[in-house]
């Protein structure tokens, strides 16, 4: 397994008294079905479980999948605050299966989103008026995708949504392209190399731009956009920008004093964070859901 693409944040020395570690939160593994392949999750229930909201929470493009640091951290914190929550691994991702084929369906991490809907609907007593998606990067965009098609869902979070795909991927270099479809392969661990049209393919329905029209026109779920002051300022621009084109509803917030992973990583083996962003951003994240 190769860690080289993972750059996690640690804490420096002046920020140690903020550093708390995350332990291992009350939670069952769970599996499911999203078309021919069997999704893993970790659901997290509150101590008053019946009819609670419940989030959806994506993690980013990562070999840890949902173990990244950043979901259990806020997995964790809200089940606290009464959430139930299903952090899945997407397709190709942590202990999900691989897809088999080489097409774009095999590829439909949106699929995943809806089927773990399904299993909270029948399985979890959660409140369906209260069903949120939260995605990080890469889950961002997963979750744009999954709105798009999923009636179902209520309110959306976005947190560093992928972004900039034209300029950065689609029409970059060849270096470029090779290097992305490499590391897409690397984090989802597959067997089987990974072509730059298929990957093109699977990626257009994941970046924001490509929502502009819709957001701008059209009638839309509620939406936050977030993003972390240590992000590139091209990112934080394009984001800006996007915003002040969408119609309403919409909100926008730049978390300060932290970067595209909220200031969590790994202190040896165990998930670690700084309390107060952490806490500042679940907390504000809380009260626009609960709006």
């Amino acid at each position: 397994m190769s860690y080289t693409y993972h750059q996690l944040e640690f804490p420096t020395k002046n920020k140690l008294t903020s550093l708390r570690l995350s332990f291992p939160a009350i939670s069952k593994q769970v599996y499911f079905q999203s078309d021919y392949l069997t999704i893993a999750g970790d659901l997290y229930q509150p101590q008053h479980l019946d009819n609670s909201p419940a989030i959806v929470l994506l993690h980013g493009i990562s070999i840890f999948g949902r173990k990244l640091p950043l979901i259990q951290v806020l997995a964790q914190k809200f089940q606290e605050m009464g959430y139930t929550v299903l952090a899945v691994d997407c397709r190709g991702f942590g202990e999900s299966e691989d897809p088999l084929d080489r097409n774009f369906q095999d590829f439909d991490f949106a699929r995943d989103v809806q089927s773990a809907i399904d299993f909270l609907i029948s399985q979890v007593p959660i409140n369906p008026s209260q069903l949120y998606v939260f995605g990080h990067s890469f889950g961002g965009g997963v979750a744009l995708a999954a709105q798009a098609r999923d009636p179902r869902i209520k309110k959306l979070v976005l947190l560093g949504p992928t972004r900039r795909g034209t300029e950065r991927f689609l029409s970059a270099g060849t270096q470029e392209q090779e290097r992305c479809v490499g590391r897409m392969r690397a984090d989802m661990e597959l067997e089987k190399p990974l072509n730059f049209s298929l990957v093109k393919q699977i990626s257009k329905p994941l970046y924001i731009e490509n929502y502009i029209d819709d957001f701008s026109k059209n009638v839309h779920i509620p939406i936050f956009l977030i993003d972390a002051e240590y992000e590139a300022k091209e990112d934080l621009e394009f984001l800006r920008d996007i915003y002040q084109s969408m119609a309403q509803p919409v909100e926008y917030w730049t978390v300060p004093k932290t970067g595209h992973r909220l200031s969590t990583g790994f202190l040896l083996r165990w998930p670690c964070y700084n309390q107060q962003v952490v806490e500042t951003f679940v907390t504000r994240v809380d009260q626009w859901l609960q709006q």
